[in-house]
């Protein structure tokens, strides 16, 4: 072998070289370019896109009605009762306003708009079916009269301080709306089931 052949040699081996450590560098270049892609979509899927939670739907008593989403916040609800807790970061509001105190009562058997004084409880003729700022259906005892249990109140929390846990804030109005002019139609009713 000459030393022109040797030097021709040498050459192509350095030249290969180079294009092998060109290859390896652009092989390692594009294995950190898909690295840096999927940590992007990973980081994508677990943040995705933010979901914005619907506002909590406020009655004119400036409260949740039952059955409405309460993010796990009992003091949101007019009843004081939220079922449930609080939704994850990015999750559907499943906790719900419930009421209490129903026993036959629902919004359409109040007696301010059936006029029916048919009782709630069997066992105590005082008892009939209202409504409460809540929009539910409470099973009121009118032994003491209405009269008498008039407060201005929002929540059936306004009333507990007072009248105890069994009690609710209910509204008056159609041919009830004599009651309570004072309050705005609203009073502390006890639970008559």
């Amino acid at each position: 072998m000459d030393g022109y052949d040797f030097d021709g040699l040498t050459r192509t081996v350095a030249q290969s070289r180079r294009s092998l450590l060109g290859g390896a560098l652009a092989l390692a270049g594009g294995w950190v370019g898909i690295a840096n892609i999927e940590a992007r979509n990973k980081h994508k899927k677990k943040h995705g896109r933010k979901t914005k939670s619907k506002a909590l739907a406020f009655n004119r008593y400036g409260c949740v009605d039952v059955g409405q989403a309460c993010r796990g916040d009992s003091s949101n609800c007019c009843s004081g009762i939220c079922e449930g807790v609080a939704p994850r970061k990015g999750k559907p509001d499943q906790s719900r306003c419930v009421a209490h105190n129903t026993s036959i009562c629902t919004p359409v058997l109040n007696i301010c708009t059936t006029g029916s004084e048919s009782t709630c409880n069997a066992n105590n003729a005082s008892t009939h079916c209202t409504l409460t700022t809540g929009n539910a259906g409470f099973c009121a005892d009118f032994t003491l009269g209405a009269a008498q249990l008039c407060r201005t109140c929002s929540r059936d929390t306004d009333c507990q301080a007072e009248f105890g846990p069994r009690v609710a804030c209910v509204v008056f109005t159609g041919i009830c709306s004599t009651y309570c002019p004072a309050t705005g139609g609203t009073a502390c009713m006890p639970a008559g089931d």
